[in-house]
């Protein structure tokens, strides 16, 4: 265990442990916070169409209130009044569409081919999980490696950088998995 505790101290010095402390931070913050922030905005937008039913349903009240104050004194001032108040139905919320999605020529010949493409997302999709799951194991393994072999004379800063290549080619492969998983599970839909 020291051998990898050693190369660790002696690298995180700073500013190198800001750094690697700050960009491990965005990676592995980043999506959550943009989670986040969509779950967020769609509390907004419900609270939003909750105030205006609330407003639809106090106007209502007071409609009703008056109409029944006018029973009472049965005053035609009243009811003319009553009949100027205009209450409108709330159209009902329609299901919003996304646009368009503009495909480009293979990916229009994947669609129409799911015979076809169907298993090969499905060995796209296994070769980038292994993908993943390599240069995941690299991030930590290429750097320690560097810093215990001697003969390499690899510093801290290229090690430290060889951790960051690999964390953006587990990324892109992660990215590309989700991609083929998605487009396989599209077109077993359908």
């Amino acid at each position: 265990m020291d051998i990898f505790l050693k190369p660790l101290a002696e690298l995180l010095q700073p500013p190198w442990n800001y750094l690697l402390g700050l960009g491990f931070l965005v990676i592995l913050a980043a999506p959550r916070l943009v989670e986040l922030r969509r779950e967020f905005l769609d509390a907004q937008m419900g609270r939003r169409r909750l105030e205006f039913e609330k407003l639809h349903l106090e106007i209502l009240k007071l409609r009703l209130e008056l109409e029944a104050l006018g029973e009472r004194q049965e005053t035609p001032e009243l009811e003319r009044k009553l009949q100027e108040i205009p209450i409108v139905p709330q159209p009902a919320p329609a299901p919003k569409r996304p646009a368009p999605e503009r495909r480009g020529r293979f990916r229009e010949w994947l669609t129409q081919h799911p015979i076809v493409t169907v298993p090969i997302m499905l060995l796209l999709q296994i070769f980038l999980g292994f993908l993943m799951v390599v240069f995941a194991v690299s991030i930590v393994a290429v750097p320690f490696a560097a810093w215990s072999d001697k003969e390499l004379g690899l510093g801290p800063g290229l090690s430290v950088f060889l951790a960051l290549v690999y964390g953006a080619l587990a990324w892109a492969s992660y990215k590309g998995f989700v991609a083929s998983r998605s487009m396989r599970k599209e077109l077993t839909a359908r």
